[in-house]
């Protein structure tokens, strides 16, 4: 595809996550993710609570692209037939046990799998094949399925004595939706209520052509000391992810930088691992932490410090009247040597962002300190 068509695709999938963003309040991340999964072909989980608008938010993103679109609500009382198709009564008089799967999961473009692990360990089993290697053996004959990527919801992540660790960690891109908390944000839900769907259509071959250029983007040498940095410090947390799931992460990374503009790799879309390397959710901020660690060392020790300064000048300003002027001096003096630390590193914007900010706060306990200073003396 050349680069006007390619500039068409790209301008109208944010064009449609730009939308949606509008109307689904706090999911700008989960409706990026939505992007890279077409991007990629990889599948996509998202996890929450009822009533939290995954269904709608799933279903309006898929039916926005255009083929063939499966969309089925899982329980466990799911049939073959419902997910495969029904048997071929014909061919079964003649001894041939072959499915009609017209309009079902083989022949879907797209797929959404509502409450994907409520339904049996059969169905969900014989689902494997056909997310991972795209086929489906009908009566023993392997059938190419043109699935380009399929998205799922659940409630809540699958128990361990359903044996479907397999099934999970064919879920590349996962997330975790919370409720709406009350305030403006909330009310923005109530507000959106009503409007309308996205408006624009992707075709799917378009997609699948664009899908192919990404996976010939050239990758910067910088990605892989970041990705061995990010492997290393997961690791020593516990943290462990396949190595399909490494490559993985390259190809949704060329997304990112695609999606970006971009027309390398590079170490910056390493942020998309966020969505990737975690298993359990309470995994995530330990993924996150490490990943900005990994991407930019200096500034994640920059973030650190202003966290140490913020609590510190939080813990002075509980005291209220009872700080006394040394504790109020002590401070601001590590204050000072924070401040030298930030300037003694590597400096670019965002670094000066943050030396900036730090220096304004001691600036502003040191004006506070000597008005104290100066009342005191008044009153002596």
């Amino acid at each position: 595809m050349n680069e006007n068509g390619q500039e068409d695709v790209r301008e109208k999938l944010n064009s449609i996550v730009s939308d949606m963003s509008q109307r689904y309040v706090m999911r700008d991340e989960e409706l990026h993710g939505l992007a890279l999964a077409a991007l990629t072909g990889h599948h996509y989980l998202l996890l929450g609570p009822p009533g939290t608008a995954k269904t709608q938010m799933l279903e309006e993103f898929t039916g926005a692209l255009g083929g063939e679109l499966y969309s089925w609500l899982l329980s466990p009382f799911t049939t073959p037939d419902e997910v495969f198709g029904p048997v071929d009564i014909q061919s079964l008089k003649a001894g041939i046990h072959r499915r009609v799967t017209t309009h079902k999961l083989p022949e879907a473009d797209v797929a959404y799998l509502d409450e994907i692990f409520k339904s049996s360990t059969a169905i969900l089993y014989s689902m494997l094949k056909v997310l991972q290697e795209r086929v489906y053996h009908n009566d023993g004959v392997a059938i190419q399925c043109p699935l380009l990527f399929s998205a799922a919801s659940s409630n809540e992540l699958p128990s361990k004595s359903q044996g479907l660790d397999a099934l999970y960690d064919r879920f590349t891109l996962r997330y975790v939706v919370e409720d709406v908390p009350f305030g403006e944000p909330f009310t923005r839900v109530l507000t959106s209520r009503g409007t309308s769907s996205v408006g624009k259509r992707i075709e799917i071959a378009d997609i699948k052509a664009v899908k192919a250029g990404i996976e010939k983007m050239p990758v910067l040498p910088e990605v892989y000391d970041a990705i061995n940095t990010l492997g290393l410090m997961l690791a020593e947390q516990g943290i462990k992810a396949s190595p399909r799931r490494w490559n993985q992460l390259l190809d949704v990374m060329a997304a990112e930088s695609w999606l970006q503009g971009q027309v390398e790799v590079s170490a910056d879309a390493l942020t998309a691992a966020s969505c990737i390397l975690w298993t359990r959710p309470e995994e995530r901020g330990r993924v996150n932490s490490s990943i900005a660690a990994s991407i930019h060392p200096e500034v994640w020790e920059a973030d650190q410090i202003l966290s140490a300064a913020t609590e510190a000048i939080d813990r002075l300003r509980g005291q209220g009247s009872l700080a006394t002027q040394q504790e109020k001096m002590t401070l601001v003096q590590e204050l000072h040597e924070m401040g030298s630390k930030l300037s003694g590193m590597k400096q670019s914007r965002k670094m000066e962002t943050r030396t900036e900010k730090l220096s304004s706060w001691t600036a502003a306990l040191e004006y506070e300190l000597l008005q104290s200073i100066r009342a005191g003396a008044v009153q002596a």
